[in-house]
């Protein structure tokens, strides 16, 4: 057989594994089925963690929707950094200073976002670690449910 027959006998059977793999992949988990196990009583701490910057609009909310007694993991924390906010957005997190639940950073030298998330990241107690947009909407009982999968 020479070298070029082989090369081709190759890839023809690389690009057959490719094109099979979608295939491949669905008989394997309907032959090899394991489905997830979840606990819904499992409610491990985690660290929500925040990044903003001009987010008056939002934040409230956002704060008030991970506080919810419903919504609350006992023993969590939520980490807020705020990056060099210009509106009212400082004076609104000063309001959950002294609630032990929510730790505020505020910095006023100008950074990346991906640096403050970094910065909750370095500031946070537990292993599981939430990241959330102030904008973005999460469903009531999501985090638990996210949880539940540990």
């Amino acid at each position: 057989m020479t070298p070029l027959v082989l090369f081709f006998l190759i890839n023809i059977t690389l690009i057959l594994l490719l094109a099979f793999y979608p295939l491949i992949s669905w008989l394997r988990s309907i032959l090899f089925f394991k489905p997830v196990l979840k606990a819904d009583s499992y409610n491990r701490p985690v660290s929500i963690i925040i990044a903003c910057c001009n987010e008056e609009l939002f934040i409230r909310q956002k704060i008030g929707s991970f506080l919810d007694e419903k919504e609350w993991i006992k023993d969590s924390e939520i980490i807020v950094i705020s990056n060099n906010s210009t509106d009212m957005t400082n004076a609104i997190l000063e309001e959950y200073r002294e609630d032990p639940r929510v730790k505020i950073i505020i910095e006023s030298n100008p950074s990346s976002k991906i640096k403050s998330v970094n910065r909750g990241v370095k500031e946070s107690r537990h292993e599981l670690l939430l990241f959330s947009d102030c904008r973005q909407v999460i469903k009531k009982g999501s985090v638990k449910q996210l949880i539940a999968n540990f």
